[in-house]
């Protein structure tokens, strides 16, 4: 509730309120008496309004400017001794010392005692002032300013600038080194001095206390609007990042003293425009001043971070040093892993006592982190040998092959593996275990293949043959037999009843035949988890079986690639009844699990072609990404030099033109191969739309069928 104008004073227009009536009109009207407020002003109180008495600055217990206002702790309770008399239970007393008391320091000379006080920080000089009233006494005492301009002179870093005329030294000390204090709830969190308003203040207090200019009028409507020239105003809001935007926000207290300010010289002057004049100057100058404190708080900021940097740096040389001593190796302490450790970016020096606390955990790290970095060294020796061997290797037989991380762990360099960090291995085992390579990797892909071929149903398979890896380098009639290997090579596990899952992302994930062999290559690496485990899928299989048998081929010794070359379509009957458009779909749909299809293997028909009249043809489409088109999951790759594209034409021009041939022939001079782990959607993915019969002419759409047969002519191909 703000006290009303005096009566003579109009309230429509500020020049009004400040013009100073005659003397005549003021001896007749009834004046009344000057108003009290409340004691709250921008900067709590201080020198320039307080009464000097005994030359000191007079503090009320109320101000702030000590901190003297927060809550004190709630005293405890005395309790009283045991009345039972038992002096074995009773409370036994230390013998009395000789206790030194504040009085007694006041009793020194002044001059040792201002001596000691001029070496203490601003913030000590303000503990020191809440201890007893003597000493606050003292230290508010004008005749002591000069230990507040010492203390704060010997701040390090940049210079602390000097208080502004309305601040006493006192008051500016408990602005900046006070604490992160509300000055209005006494709340901590107040890390932000606002040097126009003189104040620091919380989140919360920022948000109910500052009044926005354009709002003044919306809050203040008995105030006139040029009032607020006088009162100092601050950029930086309740909701903003902490820097000074173009807004102007008030502090509402303050707005609330000048209105009762003014109302007080408007009934006790006679003259109110030096009033106006003063105070909007002062208002100025506070702005204008707290843009250069402002400035010496970045400056002080970054001085900090230099120092913080600078006695990090120090820091990790000093452990850097010692650990060099113990032993360590220098490539894991020059690491960015061992600079992040709290041990070590602390800006604190090295103490003995620091490093006996420290050193047992640097150890324990280091020698992890040698473990670490020893075992990644080998693992790329490792992928050196192996990328070397398998390099030269047919190039369909790296559909078969571990990963590099997994022949690690083959018995040839299983061991080397294991040896201690501290301990070099000479090349002359490396080279060993290069020669015993190839032999490992054979047993592993047989012992792999044997392990997943006994989880097929059982059946009468051909006979499987030994994996042999042949190099390029080889004679070319032993390069010639391996690449027509390839249709045969992992014996059951390349027929399209060969059907295994496993759960990746919540999904289910099913590979097909060479699908599932070229996963062991990237179950260690690539988006499929380490731990992912593949397992038969018995329901899938017994789908591939009806498809092969709707096909009139034996699903024990037909392939994946020759249901795939055969290019057939199937379809659900239950699903189709009572449709004049019905679809089908190749062998690999149906392999899927899908939600929507549950109706038993018998409606699963093969669609002749011959019989029905064709409506359109769904083909596989690269996946496009903001109109780009991306990498598919399968490419086609030459079985002669490594070479491949997304793009069988492109693969079947360079047969032709690096390698001379033709006629390219699937799975021998050239196979496809997906991703390690993804299934090849683009035979999974054709769609057939059709009619059973024709009532009216329907125009139908020629069907693009590939040659059953395995070989291609590339003499048209461009």
């Amino acid at each position: 509730m703000y006290l009303p104008l005096p009566s003579y004073a109009p309230a429509t227009s500020f020049n009004a309120i400040l013009q100073t009536p005659s003397q005549n009109s003021v001896e007749t009207m009834d004046t009344p008496p000057p108003p009290m407020f409340v004691q709250w002003t921008v900067t709590g109180s201080h020198p320039g309004t307080s009464t000097v008495e005994d030359d000191e600055w007079f503090f009320s217990e109320d101000d702030d400017i000590l901190g003297v206002s927060r809550r004190k702790p709630v005293k405890r309770k005395r309790t009283k001794a045991s009345q039972s008399g038992s002096p074995s239970t009773s409370r036994r007393t230390a013998p009395e010392k000789n206790d030194v008391c504040l009085k007694d320091m006041l009793e020194m000379p002044l001059d040792a005692l201002f001596e000691i006080f001029s070496h203490l920080a601003p913030a000590d000089l303000l503990q020191l002032a809440r201890t007893s009233k003597n000493l606050r006494s003292m230290l508010l005492s004008r005749k002591t300013c000069f230990l507040w301009k010492r203390a704060r002179n010997q701040v390090p870093g940049p210079a602390v600038p000097d208080p502004p005329d309305d601040v006493s030294e006192p008051s500016w000390a408990h602005l900046i080194f006070g604490g992160p204090f509300c000055y209005n709830c006494d709340a901590k969190g107040a890390t932000r001095v606002d040097f126009a308003l003189r104040r620091r203040l919380c989140k919360t207090c920022m948000a109910e206390g500052l009044v926005i200019s354009g709002k003044f009028q919306d809050k203040f409507p008995e105030m006139p609007s040029a009032m607020l020239d006088m009162v100092p105003y601050t950029n930086v809001g309740r909701w903003g990042s902490g820097t000074a935007g173009e807004r102007k926000y008030y502090w509402g207290p303050d707005i609330h003293n000048m209105y009762q300010d003014m109302v007080i010289e408007m009934a006790t002057s006679t003259s109110s425009s030096d009033f106006y004049e003063r105070k909007v100057s002062a208002a100025q100058e506070a702005v204008a001043s707290s843009r250069r404190f402002d400035q010496w708080v970045s400056d002080v900021a970054l001085w900090r971070a230099e120092n913080i940097k600078a006695a990090k740096s120090m820091r990790k040389d000093e452990i850097t040093r010692r650990c060099l001593a113990m032993g360590y190796d220098s490539a894991d302490l020059e690491s960015s892993e061992f600079s992040k450790l709290p041990a070590v970016c602390s800006e604190k020096p090295v103490t003995e006592k620091a490093w006996s606390c420290i050193r047992v955990k640097l150890a324990s790290w280091l020698a992890d982190a040698r473990q670490k970095r020893v075992h990644r060294l080998r693992l790329q020796k490792v992928e050196e040998i192996y990328d070397n061997l398998t390099g030269s290797f047919v190039p369909f037989q790296l559909c078969y092959l571990p990963s590099a991380t997994r022949a690690a762990t083959l018995p040839c360099f299983q061991d080397l593996m294991q040896k201690d960090p501290r301990e070099e291995i000479s090349n002359s085992l490396w080279d060993e275990a290069a020669h015993n390579l190839h032999n490992c990797l054979t047993e592993w892909a047989n012992e792999t293949r044997e392990r997943f071929v006994a989880m097929l149903p059982p059946g009468n398979y051909e006979p499987t043959l030994p994996m042999e890896f042949t190099s390029r380098n080889a004679p070319a009639a032993e390069v010639q037999a391996a690449r027509k290997s390839l249709k045969t090579f992992a014996g059951p596990l390349e027929l399209a009843i060969s059907v295994f899952s496993t759960d990746a992302g919540g999904m289910p994930r099913i590979l097909v035949g060479r699908e599932y062999c070229n996963a062991w290559r990237g179950t260690e690496k690539g988006d499929i988890p380490k731990d992912l485990k593949f397992k038969f899928y018995q329901g899938g299989s017994d789908i591939a079986a009806r498809t092969v048998t709707l096909a009139g081929m034996n699903p024990e010794t037909t392939t994946a690639l020759m249901m795939d070359q055969e290019l057939l379509y199937f379809q659900c009957t239950e699903c189709n009844i009572d449709k004049d458009k019905k679809c089908a779909y190749l062998w690999r749909y149906w392999v899927n699990p899908s939600p929507a299809h549950h109706h038993p293997l018998s409606q699963l028909e093969l669609v002749d072609l011959e019989s029905v009249t064709l409506l359109d043809v769904e083909e596989y489409e690269t996946p496009r990404s903001y109109g780009w088109p991306i990498a598919s999951p399968e490419c086609v790759l030459c079985n002669r030099c490594g070479f491949s594209d997304y793009k069988e034409s492109v693969i079947l021009e360079h047969l032709h033109s690096a390698h001379g041939l033709a006629t390219a022939v699937e799975d021998e001079d050239f196979f496809r191969r997906s991703h390690p782990g993804h299934p090849q959607e683009q035979r999974q993915a054709g769609k057939l739309i059709f009619q059973s019969s024709e009532p009216e002419p329907v125009t139908a759409v020629p069907l693009k069928q590939e040659s059953s047969s395995s070989a291609t002519d590339l003499s048209a191909s461009p």
